[in-house]
């Protein structure tokens, strides 16, 4: 197995709308203490054992910012959750979607689809239990759980449930601020499974390599779109595309967007992993959990701001 090579493409992008400025002296002060707070290596155990394919996949993304990942696993959950998600949420709504319509009594689902989501094309959106058996490949994952914690030198966690999207983007959607370049949380680590083939007709993903280095300490973490696009357009441009299973993982805090292309549809699982900030409410619990129980430490310590 090796990892996907980085092909770039330079194509100019759209005009984001501009939503935030540069930072006040006392908001960058701010971004100063939250980068001390959660990038601080733990002195003690700075790394935990992974393989050699892990090593790379981990190189890979300390320098490009992002690395896509061809796996048989990954490629099964990819079709697990397509059988058993994706092919139910059809025609389904915020108004009657459950875990028992879905088959999937006992385990939490949640719509989460609102307005602002349905306006750039999303048709389903909603987050998943922890507990979906199908995940379990992906979620204790040796080298995946392994990646996160030598990236950051120290202990991740998951930020929010796992999230099923379903992208369906039309003329005269809201393709402005869905569809600009702009940067995410502190050195979040996120995970976007293709659960769907995607070309570069397909809506997808574009990602500017290697500004996840950009200098934060000095200039703060968020960034003004305009600026990101400038960037964006000065060095290379990563297609995030491919075959069903494909796996993402990427530093969110370099410059990314969607490209919205009408009349195309694209399906993923995405997941965020940070060092315990910007947390969500978690509805999930971990308390019982017997396929928790049973992994390393460092791996069950990733769900210890779930509910106990």
């Amino acid at each position: 197995m090796e990892a996907k090579k980085l092909k770039p493409n330079t194509d100019p992008v759209t005009t984001p709308v501009s939503q935030t400025a540069s930072p006040s002296p006392r908001h960058l002060l701010s971004d100063r203490m939250e980068i001390l707070r959660y990038t601080l290596p733990n002195l003690f155990k700075r790394t935990v054992a992974i393989s050699q394919r892990g090593q790379l996949w981990l190189e890979i993304l300390r320098r490009e910012g992002i690395v896509g990942i061809t796996e048989d696993e990954f490629i099964q959950v990819a079709e697990n959750l397509e059988k058993d998600y994706f092919s139910r949420l059809e025609g389904k709504t915020n108004t009657n979607l459950s875990a028992e319509e879905l088959g999937k009594p006992g385990l939490f689902v949640r719509d989460t689809n609102d307005q602002l989501f349905r306006d750039y094309g999303a048709s389903a959106l909603c987050e998943i239990s922890f507990r979906e058996p199908a995940l379990a490949p992906f979620l204790f994952h040796s080298d995946l759980t392994g990646l996160c914690y030598n990236y950051y030198h120290r202990q991740p966690y998951y930020r929010n449930q796992p999230v099923l999207q379903r992208l369906e983007f039309q003329s005269g959607q809201n393709d402005q601020e869905a569809g600009a370049f702009h940067v995410d949380r502190l050195h979040q680590i996120s995970f976007m499974l293709l659960v769907s083939d995607v070309t570069e007709k397909d809506t997808h993903m574009e990602y500017a390599l290697r500004t996840h280095n950009r200098a934060m300490w000095k200039h703060g973490i968020g960034m003004n779109p305009e600026e990101a696009k400038l960037l964006a357009k000065r060095g290379e441009v990563l297609k995030c595309i491919g075959e069903k299973g494909m796996l993402y993982i990427f530093d969110a805090s370099g410059i990314h967007r969607r490209c919205l292309i009408p009349g195309s549809a694209r399906k993923i699982l995405h997941c965020n992993v940070t060092t315990g900030h910007h947390l969500k409410e978690f509805v999930d619990r971990r308390g019982g959990w017997t396929g928790l129980a049973n992994q390393p430490k460092h791996i069950r310590r990733m769900f210890d701001k779930l509910k106990p």
